[in-house]
């Protein structure tokens, strides 16, 4: 069954510096709303009916009077002079808003001078100032984080939820950039050394709110500060990983994937829930995994960047594989009487045919899987021989067969062998020391790909993809639905979001769509091919049917 997400933007808390008439504002919004809070102190009860007016719950607020902000849902904060500004600008009384604009003109005027609004088509669910909001581009492109954690598990969660922001599925498709610095941050996380009131808050953060440049102009930066609270200092380090991760994403104007508040709004692409989503409002998972298809499509919608055109390459093949020192092979598109193909070697500006005797026997091939540096490539024949490069003549691999081939970072052979398997074929490994094939624990397959300490993934013959993390167990990937044909990843660095794989159904040349794997579920890039390689840095290498090849280095 599809999983489905609902991503929300933040409708920004502003904040400035200035001087505020209370008097006046108290009597404007107890005329319109009056919404007692009993957890409120009376004297900023006219806060919490501009906050309800706004489209916040009155039962989610709550007041710290630690620092001077409102709560809300236990979760995101405002301090108490933001909400005045806030105030004070909707009224057009504050003094630096000299033209008298309301919120509405003012977030108007500044997407008008920053870029499109890409959500535009979305309804409002709130009239006053429905509008989504975004970080303004000279903060996201250079957000600066400086960590004052002090517990050692802390300090290290939050620089890998700053690794997580930079992980390649993100920064290849939006403009976010997330570093730690040591002064001059935008975002400050640190320990609060108290418990919350309620126990089950673990961290909170700023929303984000305005900043002014001169002369006098209103932009949006990113939340100033996460705060971190004693409640749940056992935490595993992937939980709390998971949880700044989390809160790192309120700070760039995202709210609770399942949410309701009337102040938040469905990001376009998305749908309607998503159980693996990052920003979920309660810690439903152990870890983070990546975003998933649809937190890429949110972020991607708020943040677009644009993405390098797929570059056409010289020459024709019918499958690249890549080695893990980027020594590129490929099987070209001229077929021998044998009904295999010519080899060749890409020199970085153009393919060399690997010619006939010594190394690669007769220099053809239906199948190449190149390893590691300094070991020689794999590959198999037509008659579904098994061999790899050698001199004077091949190395064989007698005692199978096989359909497919691949090999990892760490030199391992396996093949796709044509021992029947529920839906599909087994799969073998070489065993180098007794030189023989032994069976591996596996779905029955079609084809495979290999990368480091194990891990692997497969499409068996109904079109599944299964995938093995490092020493753990091959697990099915329900979510979407989608046919595959083929798969790629990058050996070298894992599965760390360089899974790739061709699916779907075919359009009118013959190709498929590619998707890109997240951890969760499955991204579609927006390009097709037939076949598919990884190189070392993650980018993916695309054969068509026709046999033009293709890459894309910004991916």
């Amino acid at each position: 069954m599809k999983k489905n997400i609902l991503l929300m933007l933040l409708i920004c808390a502003i904040t400035l510096m200035f001087s505020c008439r209370r008097q006046n504002l108290t009597e404007e919004f107890d005329k319109t709303t009056s919404v007692k809070n009993s957890r409120i102190p009376d004297s900023l009860q006219y806060l919490v009916n501009f906050l309800v007016s706004r489209g916040e719950k009155a039962n989610n607020i709550t007041f710290s009077g630690l620092d001077s902000s409102f709560v809300i849902d236990n979760d995101v904060f405002m301090f108490k002079k933001d909400v005045k500004l806030a105030m004070e600008i909707e009224l057009g009384n504050n003094s630096l808003n000299k033209k008298n604009l309301t919120i509405d003109q003012l977030i108007s005027l500044r997407k008008s001078a920053v870029r499109p609004d890409v959500i535009g088509q979305r309804q409002f669910l709130n009239g006053d100032n429905g509008n989504p909001w975004f970080v303004n581009d000279q903060f996201i492109i250079n957000i600066k984080v400086k960590i004052n954690a002090t517990t050692p598990s802390w300090r290290n969660a939050a620089q890998l939820a700053i690794y997580n922001f930079n992980l390649n599925s993100l920064t290849s498709i939006t403009k976010i950039k997330i570093r730690e610095v040591l002064d001059g941050q935008n975002v400050t996380i640190s320990e609060t050394g108290t418990t919350n009131a309620n126990s089950a808050v673990i961290a909170d953060a700023q929303r984000p709110h305005y900043a002014i440049t001169p002369p006098g102009q209103y932009i949006v930066a990113p939340g100033s500060y996460i705060r971190i609270y004693n409640n749940h200092d056992y935490f595993t380090l992937a939980q709390k990983t998971l949880t700044i991760t989390h809160e790192l994403g309120h700070v760039i104007g995202l709210a609770h994937t399942n949410g309701t508040a009337s102040d938040e709004m469905q990001i376009a692409g998305t749908a309607a829930s998503d159980s693996f989503s990052y920003m979920n409002s309660s810690l439903i998972l152990d870890s983070f995994e990546g975003f998933t298809n649809n937190d890429l499509i949110a972020l991607r919608t708020m943040y677009p960047k644009t993405i390098g055109n797929w570059e056409l390459l010289s020459g024709k093949a019918t499958n690249i594989s890549i080695g893990h020192n980027n020594d590129i092979y490929s099987v070209g598109n001229n077929v021998t009487s044998t009904g295999d193909y010519n080899v060749q070697w890409w020199n970085g500006s153009g393919w060399v045919q690997q010619t006939a005797g010594g190394w690669f026997g007769n220099g053809t091939a239906t199948k190449i899987a190149v390893p590691a540096n300094d070991r020689n490539p794999f590959w198999i024949d037509n008659s579904k021989q098994i061999y790899s490069m050698g001199y004077p003549s091949p190395i064989t691999y007698p005692g199978a067969e096989a359909l497919d081939i691949a090999t990892n970072g760490d030199g391992e052979l396996y093949v796709v062998s044509t021992e029947p398997s529920s839906n599909g074929y087994n799969i073998k490994k070489w065993n180098s020391a007794t030189s023989a094939w032994e069976n591996i624990s596996a779905p029955g397959a079609l084809k495979i790909a290999s990368g480091l300490n194990g891990g692997m993934a497969i499409i068996d013959n109904a079109g599944n993809f299964y995938i093995k993390r490092e020493n753990t167990s091959f697990f099915y990937t329900s979510t979407q639905y989608i046919n595959f044909k083929e798969v790629a990843l990058n050996g070298v660095t894992g599965l760390q979001g360089h899974v790739f794989a061709l699916g779907g159904a075919a359009n009118a040349n013959g190709d498929y769509q590619l998707f890109r794997w997240t951890g969760y579920d499955w991204y579609n890039v927006g390009a097709t091919g037939y076949t598919i390689a990884v190189d070392n840095e993650g980018h993916p290498w695309l054969t068509k049917k026709n046999g033009d090849i293709y890459r894309n280095l910004s991916l």
